[in-house]
């Protein structure tokens, strides 16, 4: 559903107000640059400029799609169990909380829930948000120049970034949203954590709202500048159906899907607590009247459903493939994979070391060939089993 019209006829004169008000508090050198965006047609210009981080492809659909069409509202936990439903990014933050941490395992959604929480910001409040993915930092990026960058990318920041950078932390009309802190490299995460503090410390009204998975890495922000720590709930199952509706499932098989999951075994209901595993469902066993009966069964259906999803989806079409592999090949490859990983390493997320050397156990014990990055490629965007999940490659 496209985003109403009123409210972005509110958006833009909100918008124009924080610009004229930006103008006023400009030192001279970068006036000029503030003031050419004074007008309506150059407000509403700003504004599509930053609602381009809402738009996302998902495995869902084969078009782009933008968050106002997809987006499910995510709620936060309170306590054990409670989800709390988050509509703004000023709720995730108290009274002399600084950081918001947004903690959230593979799939669950946070890199969507936080472009949300930006372009809220832009509609409701006004504000000029600034959304930064963090696995872009490196050797030659640090946080600031890839936040210059991005003013330059709007727009707003041409003749001087630098100066345009700190007049709209200063100003209090913009938060940074910050995605996957998990995803920097080890080696620049405690530099950008210093970074933002030190943004904290010279712009004394500005909030800081950062996504991340859960583990050793976002724990370095832990004594920043009295941090929040939320997580990200799992989908309630009284939900499921609302969930189905938002991403387009017809109401027959909607129907047909929560009757399915509401007779299936506890430990597949279980599994179903995330977007990704929910859409999944829905590509694989949308015309099924049940669900498969066990854990292996079930994934067996997907990885069957899945790695024949592009194949024959078009007359004469055939997926372009990262392996050599044959899908019956890449199965068995996939559950010596599976083994090999259990076996050696006990745990769902893996770095790149640990990929490949079960990959070469796998290798052997399955009597296949392909590289570590065919077999990867595979894994993660055909048949969508495991996911990158910052620096390490996880099971879903």
């Amino acid at each position: 559903m496209p985003i109403d019209p009123a409210i972005t006829a509110l958006g833009i004169e909100k918008t124009l107000s924080t610009i004229i008000f930006l103008a006023n508090k400009a030192s001279p050198g970068i006036k000029e640059q503030i003031v050419k965006w004074k007008t309506h047609q150059n407000a509403e210009k700003l504004r599509n400029n930053i609602r381009q981080i809402g738009h996302i492809n998902t495995i869902a659909s084969k078009k782009t799609s933008t968050i106002d069409e997809i987006y499910f509202p995510a709620k936060i936990l309170v306590g054990k169990s409670t989800g709390k439903l988050i509509t703004s990014a000023a709720e995730l933050f108290g009274r002399t909380s600084r950081i918001s941490l947004i903690l959230g395992t593979a799939g669950q959604g946070k890199s969507v829930f936080l472009r949300y929480l930006c372009l809220q910001d832009l509609d409701l409040e006004g504000k000029i948000p600034l959304f930064i993915e963090l696995r872009k930092i490196d050797k030659e990026k640090d946080l600031k120049s890839l936040l210059q960058d991005h003013l330059i990318a709007l727009g707003i920041g041409d003749s001087d970034p630098i100066k345009t950078l700190k007049l709209l932390l200063a100003s209090g009309k913009s938060r940074l949203f910050l995605d996957g802190y998990d995803e920097i490299s080890r080696e620049y995460s405690l530099r950008t954590k210093a970074e933002i503090n030190q943004l904290l410390s010279e712009h004394q009204g500005l909030q800081v709202a950062i996504t991340s998975r859960p583990g050793a890495i976002s724990q370095h922000l832990k004594d920043s500048f009295d941090i929040l720590q939320h997580e990200i709930a799992p989908i309630n199952p009284l939900d499921h159906s609302a969930f189905f509706v938002k991403i387009g499932v017809e109401e027959e098989t909607r129907k047909r899907l929560v009757s399915a999951i509401t007779r299936s075994k506890a430990e597949i209901r279980n599994l179903l607590s995330t977007p990704l595993m929910l859409t999944l469902l829905v590509i694989t066993c949308g015309a099924q009247q049940d669900l498969p009966d066990t854990l292996p069964e079930f994934y067996d259906s997907l990885f069957n459903v899945l790695a024949s999803t592009h194949d024959g989806s078009k007359p004469g079409y055939t997926r372009q493939k990262a392996t050599a592999l044959s899908n019956s090949e890449l199965e068995r490859l996939f559950c010596a994979f599976c083994f090999a990983s259990k076996t050696l390493f006990k745990k769902n997320s893996l770095t790149h070391r640990q990929l490949e050397e079960a990959l070469e156990h796998a290798k052997r014990m399955s009597d296949t060939k392909c590289t570590t990055e065919g077999f990867k490629t595979e894994v993660t965007e055909t048949v969508c089993l495991m996911i990158n999940d910052g620096l390490d490659t996880a099971f879903i």
